[in-house]
């Protein structure tokens, strides 16, 4: 048996930064300006089920900053990897990650778009989990990890 696998194009309900988790827009997750369409994505907040990062790819020029767009603005389809790959993320300013943690969107996602929105940080319980970082990284550095399926996690 052979089974299919598709990775849809998705179009950003707003400005989406490059390394970022994404999550599928409901037409009020934060950083949105809703246009409700399907396949629509936004910057994860914590909170939000993760499904996939951003990619490199980016609507700036130069492509050298963290902080440039993967989608410049609402209704444009933009590049991610999905659950199962191996991508590059942000890690949130507050704090590193090491190697084998789980990793959440950040929570000061709604205050800052081109800053620290969608990073990652090491899971608290009770979040939903996006990647498992692959290296050690320090606050703010882009990190190697895997992208996983969302799960909540639960401590004990």
């Amino acid at each position: 048996m052979t089974v299919m696998f598709e990775q849809p194009s998705l179009i950003s309900a707003a400005p989406i930064p490059r390394f970022r988790f994404i999550t599928i827009s409901n037409g009020s997750n934060a950083n949105t300006t809703a246009i409700d369409a399907d396949f629509e994505a936004a910057v994860a907040n914590t909170g939000e089920p993760i499904i996939g990062i951003t990619t490199g790819a980016s609507q700036d020029a130069p492509q050298d900053s963290a902080n440039s767009f993967a989608a410049k603005e609402a209704g444009v389809s933009f590049e991610w990897i999905s659950p199962g790959a191996i991508g590059l993320l942000h890690i949130d300013k507050s704090a590193g990650v090491t190697r084998g943690d789980r990793l959440m969107a950040n929570t000061n996602a709604v205050t800052n778009l081109s800053g620290q929105a969608g990073s990652g940080v090491t899971a608290t319980s009770g979040q939903w989990v996006g990647a498992l970082a692959l290296e050690n990284a320090a606050a703010g550095e882009i990190a190697r990890v895997l992208v996983l399926s969302p799960f909540y996690y639960e401590e004990g």
